[in-house]
């Protein structure tokens, strides 16, 4: 095993701000450490393996998170719960972890938000089923709102949910049949990302009836969904926040990392600060 050697794998990885972000947090903790990106194909995952062996540990994304599963040797709770690993420490055993679910709760915490009451989910995929699990988690009362193409998708996830935190108040509408007031609306999907970044995933009544927006893109830092949020005096979250903190969580699993508020919050800026210059065009 390399010492102090890391990477991110994924296919594509394109403009992934991994790399900003994790060799941000090495030095912050005054660690001299390699941080690689390794675009892996996902029929090259199982032969490239004995080379990832050689890793300090590796971040996991897209389209890799369930089928790492198997070549580790252990899998954490969270991991466990989530049948999805994005974090990996290597060493006499290889074990897989989520950090995904910290750093989605951490940003509630960093926009002084509580996570409560009526929550209306906009989407179906993997990022969904994150805020999904965690608002369950919560006994917050869910509805999951997604495209006609996506409703079986939010079916399943919604079921899956349903199984594990018995009890939990969820529902499946399709988007266009939106209506009603909620506490807090979290959108996973990407509309609204760069570089249509002039699109929402709902119309403005169905924002008008909320508490608080988080909109998981970070990528603008301030979606037309948040603008519009703000305008009309709701509490707005960007998705920055979680990905750093989803990052910083990883630190600590490879090494104990512990990072003070005052660190993450100047990263978060900091990070939002390279996007725009490297990432809007």
């Amino acid at each position: 095993m390399s010492l102090n050697k890391y990477a991110i794998i994924g296919f594509p990885l394109g403009h992934s701000m991994s790399p900003f972000i994790h060799r941000r947090l090495f030095d912050i903790s005054g660690i001299s450490a390699e941080y690689d990106m390794l675009e892996i194909r996902p029929e090259e995952l199982e032969n490239k393996f004995e080379l990832l062996r050689t890793y300090s540990g590796f971040n996991v994304t897209i389209p890799h998170k369930i089928n790492i599963i198997k070549m580790c040797d252990n899998t954490s709770g969270v991991a466990k719960l989530y049948s999805s690993v994005n974090c990996v420490k290597c060493g006499d055993k290889i074990i897989g972890y989520n950090t995904d679910a910290e750093g989605f709760l951490k940003t509630f915490e960093h926009y002084g938000v509580n996570l409560f009451g009526k929550v209306l989910i906009l989407g179906a995929g993997g990022v969904a089923r994150t805020a999904l699990y965690e608002c369950a988690a919560k006994g917050c009362r869910i509805t999951i709102a997604a495209r006609e193409s996506s409703i079986t998708a939010a079916k399943e996830i919604a079921a899956e949910a349903s199984m594990k935190f018995k009890g939990t108040d969820i529902s499946v509408v399709l988007l266009s049949e939106l209506s009603g007031e909620y506490d807090i609306i979290i959108n996973a999907t990407p509309v609204g990302m760069y570089p249509n970044i002039d699109a929402m995933p709902v119309q403005s009544d169905v924002i008008n009836g909320c508490g608080a927006v988080f909109d998981l893109i970070y990528n603008p830092g301030e979606t037309k969904l948040l603008k519009t949020a703000k305008e009309m005096g709701k509490k707005a979250m960007g998705g920055m926040p979680m990905l750093v903190w989803q990052a910083a969580a990883a630190h600590k699993i490879w090494y104990g990392a512990d990072f003070s508020c005052k660190d993450i919050n100047t990263l978060i800026d900091d990070s939002n600060a390279y996007m725009y210059k490297h990432f809007r065009h």
